[in-house]
């Protein structure tokens, strides 16, 4: 497997290309210099779940589009195999197992925590729901204002177009299975 540098360079790049868009362009629309996004093109920069959050959203497109490769027609996936998008946070890591599939409308990563940990999502695309499934410990969700607690092996959905906020307040580990859905026509 490739380091996730180099699969978003190469992502990023033929998405620009496929679509016509100059760096100016992706700069105006997700907020990214265009230095930066220029270091993440050529694979010069390893970019934080928080830039490629920005970039996503500005492309309108799913994170998974970005972090992960093509798919073989039966993909079996083991978390040893995978490397963690950075996230600024060296507590929090996120493994991407399944991208974004158009047909299907879903992206699916695994995230885990380490103790006292915690990390923001800026939201997703409009419509987008997200499912959670606690594998291990007790995740704390902030969501509008308001505090949810989902404990081992209990599940919540709810829409992820917003921003919202991970937290592990316990001493435990926590591993969490996440599934963002995307509604038809992200535009």
């Amino acid at each position: 497997m490739r380091p996730i540098h180099e699969v978003v360079a190469q992502n990023l790049a033929n998405y620009r290309g496929n679509q016509g868009l100059s760096l100016d362009k992706v700069s105006k629309l997700t907020g990214v210099s265009k230095t930066m996004l220029s270091q993440i093109e050529k694979a010069d920069s390893n970019p934080t779940i928080t830039i490629l959050w920005k970039i996503a959203s500005g492309l309108r497109i799913p994170l998974s589009a970005l972090t992960t490769e093509n798919e073989e027609k039966v993909n079996c996936i083991d978390r040893a195999d995978l490397q963690a998008i950075d996230t600024e946070n060296d507590r929090v890591k996120i493994y991407p197992y399944f991208p974004f599939d158009e047909k299907k409308g879903f992206e699916m990563f695994m995230m885990e925590f380490d103790g006292q940990s915690e990390i923001l999502s800026e939201g997703h695309h409009q419509q987008s729901e997200e499912y959670i499934l606690v594998n291990e410990g007790e995740l704390k969700l902030l969501i509008d204002g308001e505090w949810h607690v989902v404990k081992k092996h209990q599940a919540i959905r709810f829409k992820s177009d917003r921003p919202h906020t991970y937290k592990n307040t316990i001493e435990q580990k926590i591993s969490l299975t996440v599934i963002v859905h995307y509604q038809p026509n992200m535009e």
